[in-house]
């Protein structure tokens, strides 16, 4: 597990530290850093913030079968900084095309040229994924991650902002899946 003081460690904060002529960087208590950069009005103070991840959804769901048997499933939803969900997909069909990308992926690793083979997880959209809260916050997607080493079928988005300590549901819906209703945890919006 990574503590306040590992997370501060890991952006390069690890007590004194300079960089180049005119830069200093202290760390002064766990996750409060002093950063100068020879500004001559100001300095900064950096906060690093350690913030509880939580999960929304009990066990993965399989929320949408294809007419061609690719079944999508949600994985997981979490809040903190922002709400994540994650979604891969399972069943024959699945099974074959990551079969099938792992081939191609120990071909290109043998012979690289050109660009690796694409994760099947590509074939995912933001705007398959609908993200909405019982008080009408409008959350955007603000990054997406496709495909994972051990899953290729991995799609992982992250939107903004968090909750409203106001909103008590989240709800999910992948294209014309099953809408997923998520009771929200007591929040403090962060």
């Amino acid at each position: 597990m990574v503590d306040l003081d590992r997370a501060t460690q890991v952006f390069g904060f690890d007590g004194e530290h300079r960089q180049e002529a005119d830069q200093y960087r202290e760390l002064l208590d766990p996750g409060l850093v002093h950063a100068d950069f020879s500004d001559p009005d100001h300095v900064f103070l950096v906060t690093v913030r350690q913030v509880p991840r939580q999960r929304l959804l009990d066990e993965p769901r399989d929320v949408l079968r294809t007419p061609g048997g690719l079944v999508i499933r949600l994985l997981q939803v979490e809040v903190a900084n922002h709400v994540t969900v994650t979604v891969s997909a399972a069943g024959p069909v699945a099974d074959a095309a990551a079969a099938g990308y792992r081939a191609a992926l120990d071909a290109w690793e043998v012979a690289p040229g050109g660009e690796p083979p694409a994760f099947p997880a590509e074939g995912f959209s933001p705007s398959q994924v609908q993200l909405r809260d019982d008080v009408g916050t409008r959350y955007a997607w603000t990054s997406a991650e496709t495909g994972h080493p051990e899953d290729p079928w991995r799609y992982v988005l992250r939107s903004r902002p968090t909750p409203p300590p106001d909103a008590r549901r989240l709800t999910v819906r992948l294209v014309d899946g099953e809408t997923v209703h998520l009771d929200l945890p007591p929040w403090s919006g962060t």
